[in-house]
């Protein structure tokens, strides 16, 4: 997600999921060292395959197949565990122009190897097409102006601030926030909608640091 908070924090570093001005995972797949990621829609595997998000695990020795689930206006779903050996310190992934998978593994004081898997059914050929809801369209609409001073994007993302959706607000604040404070200050001052004048605090306050810090 455009803004959102992604990276490595430990112990009092790591933010709850609550916070307003952050977002939640799509999944939790514990603990791992994560060294490549890919889709698998250029593979020939199964449909439900070729819609995974295939991630990698250095540490435990595994290749993980995440299956994403719409909702609203971003994702959830689960994982399984595609491939595991010990060991199986893999690095880095790709899908051939033959559909197969590849991997190498390297560390740990082992010799690099080199790995394909292959699918050798014949139902790899179904649809494997993913529609985007509304939801997903407004965000993205949103995630355009981020980092962009728009004539109209005080305008675009007011309503947003406000609605149902989680993935969307936090959109919406970021447009926000791109826009000079002079231009939405007092509307924000004077909001008496409570969902936007409980946003409007963190908007305020994420504005406020960010000021401070420029002319720091």
């Amino acid at each position: 997600m455009s803004g959102g908070d992604y990276g490595f924090r430990e112990g009092t570093g790591k933010w709850p999921v609550s916070y307003p001005d952050t977002l939640p995972p799509a999944i939790n797949v514990g603990l791992g060292c994560p060294t490549g990621v890919k889709f698998g829609t250029g593979s020939n595997f199964p449909a439900e395959y070729r819609r995974a998000l295939f991630a990698l695990d250095w540490t435990f020795g595994r290749i993980l197949a995440v299956h994403l689930d719409e909702r609203g206006a971003s994702f959830t779903g689960g994982f399984e565990i595609f491939l595991r050996s010990r060991p199986l310190n893999v690095t880095a992934i790709s899908f051939g122009r033959d559909g197969a998978l590849y991997f190498i593994t390297d560390g740990r004081k082992t010799r690099s190897a080199l790995y394909r898997v292959r699918y050798t059914g014949n139902d790899g050929k179904g649809d494997s097409t993913v529609t985007v809801n509304h939801a997903v369209e407004e965000r993205r609409s949103l995630e355009s102006l981020h980092g962009k001073e728009s004539a109209d994007g005080v305008g675009k993302a007011w309503p947003g601030l406000g609605g149902k959706d989680r993935f969307v607000r936090n959109a919406a604040r970021i447009v926000l926030e791109s826009q000079p404070i002079a231009e939405w200050n007092a509307k924000a001052l004077s909001e008496n909608e409570p969902a936007l004048h409980s946003s409007r605090c963190w908007h305020s306050r994420a504005v406020a640091v960010r000021q401070i810090a420029r002319r720091w």
